[in-house]
């Protein structure tokens, strides 16, 4: 059975116009504004009652827009390599964050801590900038071919990264240089405590990412050999193509019904998949190409690159009898319906557990049908309470949605009284909740879940507090302590293994030390009195160790390059990993035992490869005479 969404008609006028310069990703935030980084450096807010206001100017070119828990706003500006943070009083800090010379920072999400991470498409790096504005930024640096292009997080905060490769190898046959084997089109699943996996193959280019509420990964694929299309992920890590789309799928988005949409940046239109796979074209964008897309209160919205904004109701609806209500009829064979907002009520989403009904009308409720002191929520300014009448047979149950806040309930107003519906969920800015019978809904907070949640708040704050407050200790230790490295340096004083530790400072051991300090002590003054280097030669070691170790097995040949033992330049790199090993621990345990082999490797390879151009030049002229 299908999901109630007809298609749109193209629309033929922009619903906002920005300004002149092209508009890229959008976002929002928990009270319905929304907001757009755009190349004229500045970010754009729609409010809900649709007035823009520009902020700005940030640092240039701001392509991706996030916005934390607190109303604060962060883009990420890729000319500039920073990240600006705009204050919800409009204080603009574009110094906020660095990711990095050279980085070109392409998108960024924010976690619950309010830390920022950024993908970068200059070097291959994920930055990340806490809270504070301390930026760590090469904070996971990928292999080489491995462009992170898109990034998003789940509410355990792992972060997912899609991958959009370039050729692997160069020298493959035409008809293979661009095959699914030598192109990196993937998602990377990044836990808190920094384990990268890979979790599945995606479509070719994923430009963005989605999440569902079951935890399942959707995105857009972008690159062209393999089609136009939207890959889904399951958490278990298996991938299908869900569907496929327009030209150029450059942003997604998902609607309460797990319905998928695509910004179709080439054909200039919105695609629109449903959860059974069926693509249509939601609508058309006219003239203009589409950047970003964001579902918000039954719409669709692009941010287009002529400086407008489209918006494409998901639900054609008529005026009920009763003052701003609205009625949407149900075609035979469906299973939801999505009725948009309007100054009177918030977006409903239906989805229905057992007989469908004809239609559903959705009408404002002026005043409460309890009294205030038998209502248990708190109603407020944004408080909607919404009276959901049905036409037609329906038996079983159904899931009802309402906009609301993150902390808000889901009430039902049945036998005379409120009550709080069971198997509350929140997703896409919606409250949830399961019901048997249908009348007045209101999405609220209670007051005692109000107060709860400001003394979890202020012991959140106390604990990031007393959290940064130990991280600054630690960190001015650390730096103590590798102040003391250089200082004994300078003077040719034994160094020790507790030392390297305080100055956190991995790689060094009982076993290495001596060496350790010998190579240092070989550096000219400057140098060794530069912890830069102290922290490059303990890499060294550090690498050297884990080559000796089991973990060889899961070292790729960046961490070899890094250290000199493999030429960036070699075509062998990973048959020279795969050499060393297949050594015995006992055998690479030291770097000069490490080199010698690879250099007995790439001298073999190379009388190989020597023996086989003579096999074939002797043939080849065998067979011209």
């Amino acid at each position: 059975m299908g999901l109630f969404l007809p298609v749109n008609a193209a629309h033929a006028d922009p619903w906002k116009t920005i300004g002149s310069t092209p508009l890229r990703l959008m976002t929002k935030d928990q009270d319905g504004n929304i907001y757009i980084g755009s190349t004229g450096n500045s970010v754009s807010k729609i409010s809900p009652s649709g007035d823009v206001t520009n902020i700005g100017p940030t640092g240039r070119s701001p392509r991706w827009v996030a916005v934390d828990s607190s109303g604060n706003i962060y883009n990420v500006n890729g000319l500039d390599d920073t990240v600006s943070k705009i204050t919800p009083a409009g204080v603009i800090k574009n110094d906020f964050g660095a990711t990095g010379v050279g980085s070109v920072p392409y998108s960024l999400v924010v976690d619950k801590a309010g830390n920022v991470f950024t993908v970068n498409t200059g070097n291959r790096t994920v930055s990340k900038i806490t809270s504070a504005g301390v930026s760590a930024a090469n904070y996971l640096t990928f292999e080489e071919h491995a462009i992170a292009v898109s990034i998003a997080i789940d509410q355990n905060d792992n972060l997912y990264v899609g991958i959009c490769g370039d050729r692997i190898r160069n020298d493959l046959p035409s008809d293979q240089l661009d095959s699914p084997a030598n192109l990196i089109n993937e998602v990377r699943k990044i836990t808190p405590s920094k384990v990268v996996t890979v979790l599945a193959t995606t479509g070719q280019c994923p430009k963005d990412i989605t999440i569902d509420p079951s935890g399942n990964i959707y995105t857009a694929n972008y690159g062209a050999t393999f089609g136009w299309n939207v890959s889904k992920i399951t958490p278990a890590g298996v991938s299908t193509i869900l569907g496929t789309t327009g030209e150029a799928p450059y942003a997604i988005a998902i609607d309460p019904l797990d319905n998928i949409y695509t910004s179709n940046n080439g054909s200039r239109n919105v695609s629109k998949i449903t959860p059974a796979g069926v693509p249509t074209i939601l609508g058309s964008t006219g003239t203009a190409s589409p950047v970003g897309i964001l579902y918000l209160s039954g719409n669709i919205y692009t941010a287009n690159d002529d400086g407008t904004v489209s918006k494409f109701p998901l639900t054609t609806t008529t005026s009920g009898s009763t003052p701003n209500s609205q009625v949407a009829t149900i075609s035979s064979g469906v299973t939801g319906v999505i009725i948009p907002s309007n100054a009177a009520l918030p977006a409903t989403t239906l989805k229905f557990g057992g007989a469908v009904p004809m239609a559903v009308t959705v009408i404002p409720v002026v005043s409460n049908p309890a009294s205030e002191a038998s209502t248990p929520f708190t109603i407020s300014g944004s408080t909607k309470i919404v009276d959901i009448q049905i036409t037609g047979t329906f038996t079983g149950s159904a899931t009802v949605c309402l906009d609301g806040a993150e902390t808000d309930q889901l009430f039902h107003y049945v036998g005379g009284k409120w009550e709080e519906l069971p198997s509350r969920t929140y997703a896409n800015g919606q409250v949830c909740g399961v019901t048997t019978s249908f009348s007045p809904f209101a999405a609220a907070s209670t007051a005692a879940k109000t107060a709860a949640a400001a003394a979890s708040a202020a012991a959140s704050a106390a604990a990031k507090a007393a959290a940064e407050a130990a991280a600054a200790k630690r960190e001015a230790e650390k730096q103590a302590a590798r102040a003391d490295i250089t200082s004994k340096l300078k003077s040719a004083k034994d160094l020790t293994v507790d030392a390297f530790a305080k100055a956190e400072i991995p790689g060094i051991t009982a076993n290495n030390i001596a060496a350790v300090q010998a190579e240092l002590l070989a550096l000219p003054e400057a140098s060794r009195t530069d912890i830069n280097q102290v922290l490059r030669v303990a890499h060294k070691y550090e690498v050297v160790g884990n080559i000796g170790s089991d973990q060889v097995l899961n070292m790729q040949s960046n961490s070899f390059v890094e250290i000199g033992l493999i030429p960036a330049t070699s075509k062998n790199k990973v048959a020279l990993v795969a050499a060393v090993r297949k050594l015995p621990a006992a055998s690479r345990d030291t770097y000069a035992e490490i080199k010698a082999a690879i250099d007995a490797t790439t001298k073999e390879i190379q009388v190989r490869s020597d023996r086989l151009a003579a096999i074939i030049a002797r043939n080849a002229a065998r067979y011209t005479k």
